[in-house]
């Protein structure tokens, strides 16, 4: 089935589900808003919306750009210094199986109610897949390659560019499909804490109003948001090695 037919059949489906639970359920519209009501919501508020949208947008780009030349630069130096690499792996690991909330909470206390905080959030939550991807793809490179170039007196500059990171860029690519999307969840998260804008704040707000219809517009935009970021990292994974689609 072709994806432009795919996507029209899947979200007349969910709303087609939507309305059946509403229906069997029989909740009250405060907590379970039909479709319409969300959508007239979301139109009557899009200005507001549209605002604290860019606030998370623009929280999650700059934490995932930072996220992105921290992972670059240490996969980098673990795969040239291994003894740095065996002393980082264990503080790697740390942060990546540390509850992201606990960490977030105490990121905010600590820096206060700034971007900061949200900002390390959303870097905490990217690095990890960047990394690991990058490195593995440094590490699996062809022997025989490697061994071609050294044996040609390439320089370590040289066979980093035409070898080793050629190689990294597919593993590099893939790790964008996880870790672009988790940069919205990541700034979302950031901003349930002591936040004054954001989508993160305002599902925040539309639970202690008890506004089920605000809280489900809010949810559908983030959740517009992640498939905006997730079609984009599957175009730069296509700009970022043609070769793979040639």
């Amino acid at each position: 089935m072709r994806s432009r037919t795919t996507y029209p059949i899947f979200f007349l489906s969910a709303i087609l589900l939507w309305y059946g639970i509403c229906w069997l359920t029989q909740r009250p519209p405060t907590v379970l808003p039909p479709p319409h009501q969300v959508l007239v919501l979301i139109f009557q508020e899009w200005p507001h919306l549209l605002q604290n949208t860019g606030v998370t947008l623009g929280t999650a780009l700059l934490g995932y750009a930072f996220a992105n030349l921290i992972a670059i630069t240490f996969s980098i130096a673990f795969f040239y210094l291994r003894p740095l690499k065996e002393l980082g792996s264990p503080w790697v690991i740390m942060l990546k199986n540390l509850p992201i909330v606990s960490i977030a909470s105490l990121l905010i206390i600590t820096f206060g109610d700034s971007m900061l905080p949200r900002i390390l959030v959303v870097v905490l939550v990217c690095f990890h897949p960047i990394l690991a991807n990058l490195l593995k793809g440094f590490e699996e490179v062809d022997p025989n390659l490697v061994a071609r170039f050294k044996t040609l007196h390439a320089s370590r500059w040289q066979l980093f560019r035409y070898v080793l990171w050629p190689n990294a860029l597919p593993y590099y690519a893939a790790a964008h499909e996880i870790s672009f999307t988790s940069s919205i969840i990541g700034a979302v998260l950031g901003e349930f804490f002591f936040a004054r804008q954001g989508l993160g704040f305002l599902l925040t707000q539309a639970m202690n109003d008890y506004r089920g219809d605000r809280l489900w517009a809010v949810n559908i935009v983030i959740t517009l948001l992640s498939t905006a970021a997730y079609w984009f990292s599957l175009w730069m994974e296509r700009k970022l090695t043609p070769w793979r689609q040639a």
